[in-house]
């Protein structure tokens, strides 16, 4: 997959490079607070959740971008810091409208990845702003590793009671906790429309977008005793993203450009199937539905060169 990755990135770059096109390259950082679940229902009864939080995750990387007269065409490659980036926390449901069971693991970001392709047509409105309407695609990697952690557990096979107990009372038991290793896979395609406003040397912007599909692939490997058990999540959905940016920049020379981009993403629930077993096959389909949905947060800082 990394081979694979780096190979896009490499593509892109030459295509960019071997064009006679207008060319702007930004490298950036950005700062990114994001929350994925992923839930198991039992019928309607929410049975089991898990919440990936990552309120320290950081990202660095590369923008392209190439104009011909008012098409503009960007390419976005991006990879996270790999260090310690927040907290997973793995809820249970023994008993409906009961959570019986929580534990929190310190989480740690491997290798995530990020491509952004957007196809954009500028129309100029004379003294008033721009809009660009776009069409975008998305692909996302991550991997997080969720470590050993503490748990409470109300649940009558550790409480050895006759029912079940919220994870908070007094008869809930601490426990030690394996940790959870999550890789998720996500392809978006987003259709939308942006406003931009010069004010000299300054330029503010407004980005909407909506996605008409989504896919989703996810594995969630429970390191238990031996080899631990795999779960594999596939969902997809129509119109069930968004993202909203609010660009704002300062040119500073004719070929130099301060970039500040605000952006929240977000993902409603969405439903679909999952397999566990000892591999990372689809082994043994369950007739349980499980659900996924993220909302992201991003503040990204990009100095823009223009070639």
């Amino acid at each position: 997959m990394k081979k694979f990755l780096f190979l896009l990135l490499f593509i892109n770059c030459s295509f960019l490079f071997g064009e006679n096109l207008p060319l702007r390259i930004s490298p950036f950082v950005s700062y990114n607070n994001d929350t994925i679940t992923y839930s198991i229902y039992d019928g309607p009864k929410l049975n089991s959740q898990l919440d990936w939080e990552t309120p320290y995750l950081f990202k660095t990387g590369l923008k392209f971008s190439f104009d011909f007269n008012n098409l503009i065409l960007d390419f976005s490659n991006a990879a996270a810091i790999p260090v310690k980036c927040g907290t997973m926390y793995d809820s249970d449901w023994y008993t409906e409208n009961i959570k019986t069971n929580l534990s929190k693991h310190n989480l740690h970001a491997g290798f995530c990845y990020d491509l952004d392709i957007t196809l954009k047509y500028r129309f100029e409105l004379e003294n008033l702003f721009s809009i660009l309407p776009l069409i975008s695609f998305n692909y996302s990697h991550s991997s997080l590793k969720a470590q050993k952690g503490i748990g409470w557990c109300g649940d009558t096979g550790h409480t050895q009671l006759i029912k079940d107990y919220p994870w908070d009372s007094e008869y809930a038991v601490k426990v030690n906790k394996f940790g959870i290793d999550f890789y998720n896979n996500t392809f978006i395609f987003f259709i939308g429309a942006g406003l931009e406003k010069s004010l000299g040397s300054l330029q503010f912007g407004i980005n909407a977008q909506v996605s008409p599909y989504i896919y989703v692939s996810s594995i969630d490997h429970h390191l238990n005793d031996g080899d631990g058990r795999y779960y594999l999540l596939l969902q997809s959905a129509w119109f069930s993203c968004f993202n909203l940016e609010l660009p704002c920049s300062y040119m500073i020379n004719d070929k130099n450009k301060l970039c500040i981009i605000p952006k929240y993403s977000y993902c409603k629930e969405i439903k679909g199937v999952f397999y566990s077993g000892k591999e990372k096959v689809r082994s043994n389909r369950s007739d349980q539905p499980c659900s996924f949905n993220f909302s992201k947060f991003a503040l990204c800082i990009a100095w823009e060169i223009n070639i």
